[in-house]
């Protein structure tokens, strides 16, 4: 078996193997099978070639980070002295304010390569998995703690409020947020979570510690406290099925053909970021 050994940059290892260079849309071309290797460093320090097994096109960003060879988005990571760091935190890149469209490739066992001499790390953080395979990723925040006053006024934390975004989605639609408690003895709240979405969308009215929540199915008016509504939809199946109904309605994506918003009815925000961390 012969083997040729040669540079190339990933666009034109794209345009040689896979017979495209359009990096619009973000997708995932497999490579297993093309036999071709990347110089790597295996445990040891040592060079040595692991094949490529996926080349991945990603979203364009709006700037990128470089050191005059090597360029990468601010969540793209090197190894260096056996620690992995973001090119953002990296002395070296500084930030460029221009547009780049992004590739890498996902190499086996090591799962990282060397260009332009640094050793590139490619995988995303929770396993192997490439995160374009996935039809559905959340990102997880704690956003604050639940804390209890115990022993006549002390204050213990019980659990913490947890922040989920969905930062892609190929099933409904991506970016919504939702907040809900994570209690330490008994898990997450979803009754909870429930309520604070009925008072978000204006489903329930609230006169000091009483809510009413009025059944758009039957017209009946239910009256209750925090504390009884657990039980209350517990006790009671057909208005947990129709709270359900009412929260799904309101929150969850339904196709309105013709609804677009105006111009002058919406607002463009630039300050997120849906990078991997």
């Amino acid at each position: 078996m012969q083997y040729i050994e040669e540079e190339l940059t990933l666009a034109e290892l794209s345009e040689r193997f896979l017979l495209t260079n359009d990096f619009t849309n973000p997708e995932v071309y497999d490579m297993k099978d093309l036999g071709i290797e990347v110089l790597t460093l295996d445990s040891a320090g040592n060079e040595i070639y692991k094949p490529i097994l996926n080349f991945v096109v990603k979203n364009e960003v709006s700037e990128y980070y470089s050191d005059g060879l090597l360029k990468g988005t601010g969540h793209h990571r090197i190894i260096e002295n056996g620690k992995e760091i973001h090119l953002k935190d990296h002395p070296d890149f500084k930030l460029i304010n221009d547009p780049m469209k992004v590739v890498d490739i996902e190499v086996s066992d090591t799962h990282s390569y060397l260009a332009n001499g640094r050793l590139n790390h490619n995988t995303t953080s929770g396993g192997k998995a490439v995160a374009f395979h996935s039809s559905v990723r959340l990102r997880l925040k704690s956003v604050g703690q639940i804390k209890l006053k115990v022993d006549g006024g002390r204050e213990e934390v019980m659990g913490i409020t947890t922040r989920a975004q969905v930062v892609k989605n190929r099933m409904g639609p991506p970016l919504r947020t939702v907040d809900y408690d994570i209690y330490f003895d008994s898990g997450i709240d979803d009754y909870g979570s429930w309520l604070t979405m009925l008072k978000t969308h204006n489903l329930v009215s609230q006169a000091g510690a009483w809510y009413t929540y009025t059944n758009t199915d039957t017209g009946e008016v239910v009256k209750f406290q925090s504390k009884d509504f657990k039980s209350k939809l517990i006790d009671d199946p057909e208005m947990k099925a129709q709270v359900y109904k009412t929260i799904c309605e309101k929150y969850i994506l339904t196709y309105k053909s013709g609804e677009d918003f105006g111009v002058d009815d919406i607002k463009i925000d630039t300050e997120f970021d849906l990078e991997e961390s």
